[in-house]
């Protein structure tokens, strides 16, 4: 498959993952929760005990308790319910919590509009591909309605009508690592143009000419052609960047603005999600914050206000609010702080916590094997050719990174020999400086037991080291 690779954005560090740090107290107790719930067979809605019986069995204080049930609740393993009836319940995690996780990640990295051209190049070239060679006749049949409706439809409706269009094609490739990764990207290129000053009605313009190669596309699908659905793509995803230019170069001049574009993007959100959504009043103050953060490029550690001017701006009481703050503190998205510097401010979310909330869904969901080696070969054939277009003295360093990894003497164990070449796809993750692709490329790396245990091919290692050191 043949991908066309916009140019890598510049000045993006790689992600920032401590392989070697000692787990908290907390993230120790967590994890041996986790170990009990899987011994259980994973049965939701099963109880799991008090906060009282938790602090008994695990032996550990009050507030490590407190701390662990956050990490299973951002990671969909648990809920924590409140009452008389309250404790911590067994839950199921979910992709829209697996996409939310990533997205948020991505949102807090600043990436730029070539980091998601560049990453949804491959990852949705990959959907057209898979779903015209997998797509059954109830799933062609969805989507020539769709699209005969759509040509009817009011302008204002056409945005709707391609994220409906999209999830089929992603059901349709039957590859749930994929289906995540481009409803992260959908979901992200939404938010970008959150932060913009353009109208609904060019918006709704730019969604007319997305409608019209989806319709082509799905006409091109239907007939099984595969080579015409790709090449639609490529127009299609040359349209989603000039749309994402044209946001960033027209960035909000008032509050008005920001919220405008904040509905305009939460009921396109609604629109994507895999279940019906039902949210309660925290969950709607909670995307508000979030969104407010993020359309207005909040840093980390920026001030937001105190709970009760925050409880007064957002209509709400206070423990509507604070089930809103922790439901964003479990994203690392804010962090409520009490003394000198009390009050809410913006966080900074943990890449390896992200990754982890990521594994745990598509390890629960039953990811194959082949679904994973699907998504790594065309990530990685990306990867190679972005780093080979970084400038002479980083492509160099990179080559050199990597043919050390390769060179270097392993035993003759599967576990040595995983471990070099995990080693080796993290650093090339890492040197194609697109902190997207980097981010997939860990979350499926960290599935190496999904994966097949092969060696690392000699003759693979040579094509990509060549590739590395000759493309200008």
């Amino acid at each position: 498959m043949r991908t066309s690779v916009p140019k890598r954005s510049t000045g993006t560090a790689p992600i920032a993952v401590k392989r070697d740090r000692r787990p908290k107290l907390a993230e120790e107790v967590a994890r041996r929760i986790e170990k009990d719930i899987i011994a259980g067979g994973w049965e939701e809605g099963r109880f799991i005990g008090s906060e009282a019986d938790l602090v008994k069995r695990y032996g550990v204080s009050r507030w490590s308790i407190r701390e662990a049930i956050s990490i299973l609740e951002r990671d969909g393993l648990a809920r924590m319910r409140r009452g008389g009836n309250g404790g911590l319940f067994v839950a199921t995690p979910g992709a829209d919590a697996a996409v939310e996780a990533l997205r948020n990640y991505l949102e807090f990295s600043r990436v730029s509009v070539e980091d998601i051209i560049a990453a949804r190049a491959p990852i949705e070239e990959l959907v057209v591909v898979l779903a015209a060679k997998r797509i059954d006749t109830v799933a062609i049949a969805q989507l020539q309605r769709l699209a005969s409706e759509v040509t009817s439809a009011p302008i204002e409706d056409i945005a709707p009508y391609g994220i409906t269009m999209l999830k089929a094609l992603r059901e349709a490739t039957r590859n749930v690592v994929l289906a995540v990764f481009s409803k992260t990207l959908g979901q992200l290129t939404m938010v970008f143009t959150m932060r913009s000053d353009i109208s609904d009605e060019r918006f709704q313009k730019f969604y007319y000419q997305l409608m019209r190669t989806r319709v082509a596309q799905v006409k091109a699908i239907a007939g099984k052609e595969i080579d015409a659905a790709r090449r639609i793509e490529q127009e299609h995803i040359r349209v989603s960047r000039t749309m994402l230019t044209a946001s960033i170069a027209n960035l909000p001049k008032n509050r008005r603005t920001l919220a405008v574009g904040r509905k305009r993007v939460a009921r396109w959100l609604a629109t994507d999600a895999t279940s019906p959504v039902s949210l309660k009043r925290s969950d709607l103050v909670a995307q508000q914050i979030h969104m407010g953060i993020v359309a207005a490029g909040w840093q980390p550690g920026a001030h937001l206000g105190l709970e009760p001017e925050l409880q007064k701006r957002y209509g709400v009481s206070r423990a509507v609010f604070r089930e809103a703050v922790r439901s964003l503190e479990r994203l690392g998205a804010v962090e409520m702080r009490a003394g000198g510097g009390r009050g809410l401010k913006v966080g900074s979310p943990d890449p390896a916590a992200t990754i982890r909330t990521a594994q745990i869904f598509l390890t629960h969901c039953g990811a194959k094997p082949e679904e994973v080696n699907e998504v790594s070969a065309a990530l990685d054939r990306t990867a190679v050719l972005l780093a080979a277009r970084r400038p002479p003295p980083e492509r160099k360093a990179a080559a050199e990174r990597l043919r050390a990894i390769a060179m270097s003497k392993s035993d003759a164990t599967l576990s040595e020999e995983a471990n070099r070449m995990g080693e080796f796809y993290l650093t090339l993750a890492e040197a194609c400086g697109n902190p997207i692709l980097e981010l997939f490329m860990r979350v499926l790396q960290g599935m190496a037991r999904l994966k097949a245990q092969q060696q690392l091919p000699a003759r693979k290692i040579e094509q990509v080291l060549k590739q590395i050191r000759s493309i200008q």
